[in-house]
């Protein structure tokens, strides 16, 4: 079982339900259930799934899921917003239906509701990220069912806009977040085709680029964009004049910018940092700028080090960025490092065959994971015991692709 939303219209008494329900899925072992409080408890989403075993699952603990779907921090916070959107024509009943025209894109309603009570456009969610309507723009940061760009949201935004609102008014989400910050970072704006006009249109309108809170967790815009798979984002605001330090700057592919932050080979310029070299390398590897790989690499860069759980070979093949790869392996890179969920460089292939976003490997529009597994393969990749096996078992891969991985394991003498 998986928690779909109630209508504003829902009383208590359906939320408990919920609560009843989803108590009943867990404690009846349904694996849905399971990820849904793993996944969905405001304690828990971050635990490994031996540690996320060692909880008590009560009622009160299914309560705060149930309560953080729709974004609230605690149960009670869930029960006071429910007795304030009750009542007709309320103000957080008018803000809850204002929302949910900006999602489905519905300018008639959002209109409407507009001219009835033109300061909706400054009213905040009681929902735990106190966003307003045009946070809602973003796709991100706010209910997940929420999270969705339609084909008119430049319409919509600017209705937003020209009613008023505050094109750089900082909501919750992640410690804080302007609009063009949660577009920026968001996948659903990129899917739907209407990520630049939109992050246009909000510059435009005057927003901040390096507002430095911008995509939250304190981090710029640009940096934001790196961070969370969004390299069209990234080089666009970059185009756009957004400033670039080392890290951002190699993110985006700019190696005259580079250069510039190393004073001699080596030595680093005043305000360029270490770190900002090791995360640059990575999101160099992670969006193909090879040549900007290779300097950094003269420059002290660990090909080996960690960011966000992968090293540099494992955002290359994720990327599906061959010219990278082959640079790696060739300076001695080891395939055989494993990353923090266990894959080596041929277990990182094979997971991104599966799960690899167009979005996050732009500008690039096909790939051949196949070839890059040959290529591996060609240069002593170790392959795990039962990979065939496994990937029979548990992955979605069709008859096709499992043959044709079986061969090529097989071609080079591998055990799978």
């Amino acid at each position: 079982m998986t928690l779909s939303p109630l209508p504003l219209t829902a009383g208590l008494a359906a939320y408990d339900a919920q609560v009843d329900q989803l108590l009943a899925a867990f404690e009846r072992g349904d694996r849905a259930a399971m990820q849904q409080v793993h996944q969905g408890h405001p304690g828990w989403w971050r635990l490994s799934p031996q540690e996320f075993l060692q909880k008590r699952v009560d009622r009160t603990a299914i309560a705060n899921t149930v309560a953080w779907y729709y974004a609230f921090d605690t149960w009670t916070a869930l029960e006071t917003w429910v007795t304030a959107v009750l009542p007709s024509g309320s103000e957080t009943a008018q803000f809850e239906a204002a929302a949910d025209a900006v999602v489905q894109g519905d300018t008639d309603t959002l209109r409407a509701i507009i001219a009835t009570n033109p300061a909706i456009v400054h009213t905040r969610s009681m929902r735990a990220h106190h966003a307003q309507l045009l946070h809602y723009a973003g796709a991100n940061g706010v209910e997940n069912y929420r999270q969705i760009s339609p084909s008119n949201i430049t319409t919509i935004t600017q209705l937003l806009l020209v009613a008023g609102a505050d094109v750089d008014a900082l909501a919750d989400m992640y410690g804080g977040s302007t609009t063009l910050g949660l577009v920026a970072t968001s996948i659903h704006p990129a899917q739907a085709g209407v990520l630049i006009p939109l992050l246009d249109l909000l510059l435009t309108a005057g927003a901040t680029i390096d507002h430095p809170q911008a995509s939250g967790n304190g981090q710029g815009v640009v940096l934001g964009c790196l961070h969370n798979g969004r390299p069209e984002a990234a080089h666009y605001l970059a185009g756009r004049g957004a400033l670039l330090n080392l890290e951002a700057a190699s993110g985006v592919g700019r190696l005259d910018r580079v250069q510039a932050f190393f004073t001699t080979p080596g030595q680093l310029a005043e305000g360029a940092t270490l770190h900002q070299l090791q995360l640059g390398f990575s999101w160099a590897c992670a969006y193909d700028h090879a040549p900007v790989v290779e300097y950094l690499l003269q420059q002290g860069a660990l090909p080996d080090a960690y960011t966000h759980g992968l090293p540099g070979l494992h955002w290359a093949i994720i990327g599906n960025h061959p010219e990278v790869i082959e640079l790696l392996v060739s300076r001695g890179t080891s395939m055989a490092t494993r990353n923090h969920y266990g894959g080596n460089a041929i277990g990182c292939t094979l997971w991104a065959i599966g799960n690899s976003s167009e979005v996050y490997r732009w500008p690039a529009k096909t790939v051949d994971h196949l070839a890059t597994i040959r290529y591996l393969l060609q240069q002593g990749a170790p392959v795990d015991p039962g990979t065939v096996t496994w990937l029979q078992q548990e992955s979605g891969f069709a008859p096709a692709s499992l043959e044709q991985l079986d061969q090529l394991f097989r071609q080079y003498g591998t055990t799978t």
